[in-house]
């Protein structure tokens, strides 16, 4: 239908139409609920971006390899959408898991180790919830379930003024209290 070069044209076309359908869906709405702290997957977002590729200094071999790993989970990504709360961070959490897997086979050391740290740099101060964070910075499980719990308080009200937001709210004042909630608990 196609000859080679246009083929792989309408493949690179296709592939950044999905991604940025993929991430404005995931970033723009993110499902929140009070019975659980649901750490956004900043991790496979941000490797849609080719300024982080470009940061982490990628050759072509090894662009083209991290693509080939990203093919892989992006189905079972998109479908988890629309799957039930619980089952749904436990898919994306699997699936961050492989691609980190998959990553530290495949890129030098360095880059491997920047893009944690952009992944980190990305969470705030949700990274103090990752098991390796926390263990690596020897914080007690105490101290983890207070910022957990703080975590949780933020997500309900951020729940609360989308519901708000939904029923016609005064968008500039709830706007202004979702700041305001994230800065209480970044501090």
């Amino acid at each position: 239908m196609f000859d080679k070069p246009h083929q792989s044209q309408l493949l690179s076309f296709c592939r950044k139409v999905f991604n940025t359908l993929f991430i404005a869906y995931f970033v723009a709405s993110p499902v929140f609920s009070a019975d659980f702290v649901e750490v956004q997957p900043v991790l496979l977002q941000m490797l849609r971006n080719d300024a982080v590729w470009n940061e982490m200094g990628l050759s072509k071999e090894e662009s083209a390899q991290v693509q080939a790993v990203l093919d892989q989970v992006d189905g079972d990504w998109w479908r988890s959408r629309s799957i039930q709360d619980a089952q749904r961070i436990a898919t994306v959490d699997k699936l961050t898991q492989l691609v980190k897997s998959e990553l530290q086979k495949i890129l030098p050391t360095a880059a491997y180790d920047r893009l944690l740290q952009l992944e980190r740099q990305a969470l705030g101060t949700r990274m103090f919830l990752q098991s390796d964070v926390a263990n690596e910075l020897g914080l007690s499980p105490v101290t983890v379930q207070r910022m957990a719990d703080i975590a949780k308080e933020t997500d309900a009200s951020v729940a609360n003024i989308r519901k708000q937001l939904q029923e016609g709210g005064d968008q500039q004042k709830l706007d202004g209290e979702q700041v305001a909630l994230t800065k209480k608990e970044q501090s």
